[in-house]
């Protein structure tokens, strides 16, 4: 399973990594299989707080993303564990938790716990993870009680009048559309609003198709003439030309819009993009150079 190019995103998901790759090993399938839904059990603590706190403690714990009510970040590589949920189910899933600061009202605790919705069903769109793989981290203390006694995120969901069932409703509805090619701002919210994030019909983004964007630090060396663009899309402006000899020094990767594309710095002070190899339905083609 993948997610069409055609596919619109109600929400950003910003990679802001703070643990290395492969920190916690590899997953036993090759990929995660599972997804594990938390919150953070801290109503004193901020989104940036947890966030901050979790990138300092990463020898003990952490996990994939966070959601709060205005944003998704995701803190480590979902190609590869995290420790949060117990030896079993850390090999299995990527993980995610909610903040339960305090200070957000009830509309916005929804809007985050939304937001985690919305994470959940990418992931099970992008690697192929069945909704019936989809636990709490309840979920996982029952079904492994050796590794770990926790219950969230179901006291956390239940104060803002969201079930479990009802949270899995909104993952699938906004899988179901994400996998179909279509438009997730049209999705009704946990919070009742139908407002759109990302894009609209008048919109000039040209990035909606991107499915996956982490940093990464290399040079590339084409083997063939490649065409680079102002933003990761064949519909951007051209501005290079990239032949066989010729190399660039690159700071982040974008997957998707049919391609896997470099992001690096023009003379401009500019970001420019090549695509370097094909992705489409899931599938990497074969690359047109080589990386250092």
């Amino acid at each position: 399973m993948a997610i069409p190019k055609s596919a619109k995103f109600k929400y950003e998901i910003i990679q802001d990594y703070k643990v290395p790759n492969g920190k916690a090993g590899r997953f036993a399938a090759g990929k995660p299989t599972w997804v594990v839904v938390h919150s953070s059990g801290n109503p004193n603590a901020s989104l940036e707080s947890e966030i901050a706190y979790m990138a300092r403690n990463q020898d003990s714990a952490f996990t994939h993303a966070w959601a709060g009510h205005n944003k998704i970040i995701e803190i480590a590589n979902t190609d590869y564990p995290a420790w949060g949920a117990g030896r079993t189910a850390n090999k299995y899933a990527v993980q995610i938790e909610v903040t339960e600061d305090k200070r957000l009202t009830k509309a916005q605790k929804l809007q985050a716990i939304d937001r985690e919705a919305f994470w959940v069903a990418v992931q099970c769109a992008y690697y192929g993870i069945p909704l019936d793989k989809v636990y709490s981290h309840a979920d996982i203390s029952r079904m492994y009680p050796q590794d770990t006694d926790h219950t969230d995120p179901i006291a956390f969901f239940k104060s803002v009048g969201v079930s479990w069932s009802s949270f899995k409703e909104q993952v699938k509805k906004y899988y179901d559309v994400l996998v179909a090619g279509g438009d997730t701002t049209k999705i009704t919210s946990l919070d009742g609003q139908k407002a759109t994030v990302m894009t609209s019909k008048t919109s000039t983004n040209t990035n909606t198709g991107i499915v996956k964007k982490y940093a990464e630090k290399g040079v590339f060396y084409p083997n063939e003439t490649i065409i680079a663009r102002d933003a990761p899309t064949t519909k951007a402006n051209i501005v290079a030309r990239y032949r066989k000899g010729e190399n660039l020094t690159y700071h982040t990767v974008h997957v998707g819009n049919g391609y896997v594309w470099l992001e690096y710095l023009r003379n401009n002070g500019k970001s420019g993009f090549i695509p370097i190899r094909e992705y489409k339905n899931g599938k990497y083609g074969k690359a047109w150079g080589t990386i250092k």
